[in-house]
């Protein structure tokens, strides 16, 4: 994914003259679950495909809405360990194979870069998140 940014950066520099600012790129399992769980607390929901990994995410967060934050944290960090360990990824992020970005000046521009290099451009509430397979 370094070596995905960097030209994707390089290129969209050579382009606009402008700097590409990365704010997240792969995480671990405690990140990912701190990550979901202030999402959640914002946004009233689970913003990640309907699946299994995120059916058994979600089951923690509310069956423990009693406890502290850093509780159900890592409850559901121990969740996402577990689901790692099988080859299961709730995002792409845990992996490798993902980074969010703010959002860039030149918008198209920045878009055909990533699709040039096999990537798709998702936008999110405050960034893009760019993902590869």
């Amino acid at each position: 994914m370094v070596d995905k940014m960097g030209k994707i950066s390089d290129e969209y520099y050579i382009q606009t003259g402008e700097d590409t600012i990365v704010t997240s790129g792969t995480r671990f399992p405690d990140y990912q679950a701190e990550l979901m769980y202030d999402n959640r607390i914002r946004r009233g929901y689970f913003a990640y495909l309907r699946s299994n990994a995120l059916i058994e995410i979600e089951a923690a967060f509310n069956n423990n809405k009693n406890k502290s934050r850093a509780e159900i944290i890592a409850i559901m960090a121990e969740i996402i360990r577990k689901q790692v360990a099988n080859k299961i990824y709730i995002s792409r992020h845990l992996v490798g194979h993902a980074a969010d970005v703010a959002f860039p000046k030149q918008k198209e521009v920045f878009k055909i870069i990533v699709n040039n290099l096999g990537g798709k451009v998702v936008k999110e509430d405050d960034h893009w998140h760019l993902q590869f397979n």
